[in-house]
C-alpha cells in the first residue's frame, strides 16, 4: 500500500488556502492535509508533524519568502517545496529555484489548472527519496510540468553522452538540441539521456525545430523510447536464454508511419529503411481490409546468423537488425 503524504499548505489568503485545502481533499488521494496562513504556524506544523511536501506562497507581508524558503530547507533537508505565487516571472523564478524549491508554479485561477497542479503534486511525491528536486523528477516529468504551467524557459541538461536544451515558450516546445542533433530526434535522446538538469532564462532558441503541441511531441518521443527499450530487450533476453549466444544490435531506425525518420542509429541508408517499414505497413493496411487478421504489430526475418526485427504501432514504428550466433 502506498505510504500516506502529509501536505503543508502556506498562504496569508484565507479564501485561495481553504479552496486548495478542498481541492486536494477531494482529489481521491491519501493525503493529510494541514494549512497555515502566517510563517510562524508553519514553522510549528512542521516540528509537529512529518510533512512531505511544503506548498508555499512567498508573498506574503512581513517575511522575506526567499529566506523563509531557505531557512526550511536547512532545517528540514528532506522536505520538498512547491512555490504557488500569483506573479510569476524569469527572475523569481530564477530566485526561488536557487533558494531550494523544486518547482514554481503561478497560482491556479481555473478548475483545469487546479487539477494540474493535484498531478503535480502526485509527481513530486510519487519517489519521496531526499535528492534534489532536479534528479528526482526525470527530464519528461519537468517538460510536462512546464508546459502545463505555461512557462518560458530554457531546460540544460547534461548528460555523460553529451548535453542538450530544451527551449519552452509560454508552454510550447520550441527547439530541443542534444549533441549534433537537433529537433524531434534530440528531444528523444534527451528523454532517454538520463541526465542532470537546471533551468535558465529564456532566450531566443537559434531556430526552431519543434511543431505541434508538447502533447503529441512528448507521446511520439516516448513512443520511440519505449519501442527501443522493448526491441533492445528481446536481443538481451536471447542472450540470457542461450548463453552460448552473442546477440549484437548493428542499426536501430524509428520512424513515423508515414516513413519521415525521427532517430537513426549506426543505419546506413535510415531514409531506405524508414521507406520499407511504410511500405510494410501499407500492405498490413491492405491485407486488413480483406482478412480478419486485426493489426500488424510486428514482423522478423532470419537470415544465417542475422535477425531482423519491424514493429509497428501507429503513430510510429521501430526497426533493429542484429545478430544472434547460436553456434
Amino acid at each position: 500500500m502506498t505510504p500516506r503524504h502529509t501536505i503543508l499548505l502556506v498562504d496569508d489568503d484565507a479564501e485561495f488556502l481553504e479552496m486548495l485545502q478542498a481541492l486536494l481533499r477531494a482529489s481521491g488521494q491519501d493525503w493529510e492535509i494541514v494549512g497555515a496562513q502566517t510563517t510562524i504556524l508553519a514553522l510549528t506544523m512542521l516540528s509537529a508533524h512529518k510533512v512531505d511536501l511544503a506548498v508555499l506562497d512567498l508573498r506574503m507581508p512581513g517575511v522575506d519568502g526567499l529566506q523563509f524558503l531557505e531557512l526550511i530547507g536547512r532545517t528540514y533537508p528532506q522536505l520538498r517545496k512547491m512555490v504557488l505565487s500569483g506573479h510569476v516571472d524569469e527572475g523569481f523564478r530564477a530566485s526561488v529555484n536557487n533558494a531550494g524549491a523544486d518547482l514554481v508554479l503561478e497560482k491556479p485561477v481555473a478548475l483545469e489548472q487546479f487539477q494540474n497542479i493535484v498531478s503535480v503534486i502526485t509527481e513530486l511525491l510519487r519517489n519521496n527519496q531526499p535528492k534534489a528536486a532536479s534528479r528526482r523528477m526525470s527530464v519528461e516529468d519537468v517538460i510536462q510540468v512546464e508546459c502545463m504551467s505555461r512557462h518560458s524557459l530554457i531546460l540544460d541538461v547534461t548528460a555523460p553522452a553529451a548535453a542538450g536544451r530544451v527551449y519552452i515558450q509560454k508552454g510550447n516546445l520550441v527547439h530541443a538540441e542534444y549533441g549534433e542533433e537537433t529537433g524531434e530526434r534530440a528531444l528523444l535522446l534527451l528523454l532517454t539521456s538520463n541526465g542532470e538538469f537546471h533551468y535558465d532564462t529564456y532566450a531566443e532558441p537559434p531556430q526552431q525545430t519543434l511543431h505541434g503541441s508538447w502533447e503529441f511531441l512528448l507521446k511520439e518521443a516516448g513512443f520511440s523510447r519505449d519501442q527501443a527499450a522493448e526491441l533492445g530487450g528481446e536481443f538481451r533476453a536471447a542472450e540470457t536464454a542461450a548463453p552460448s549466444a552473442a546477440p549484437e544490435v548493428q542499426e536501430m531506425v524509428v520512424c513515423r508511419s508515414d516513413g519521415e525518420v525521427l532517430h537513426a542509429w549506426q543505419a546506413a541508408d535510415a531514409a531506405e529503411r524508414a521507406a520499407a517499414l511504410a511500405a510494410l505497413w501499407q500492405v498490413s493496411e491492405a491485407l486488413g481490409k480483406t482478412l480478419p487478421l486485426g493489426a500488424l504489430e510486428h514482423v522478423e526475418f532470419y537470415g544465417g546468423a542475422e535477425r531482423l526485427v519491424a514493429r509497428f504501432s501507429a503513430p510510429g514504428m521501430l526497426l533493429v537488425r542484429g545478430t544472434v550466433d547460436h553456434g
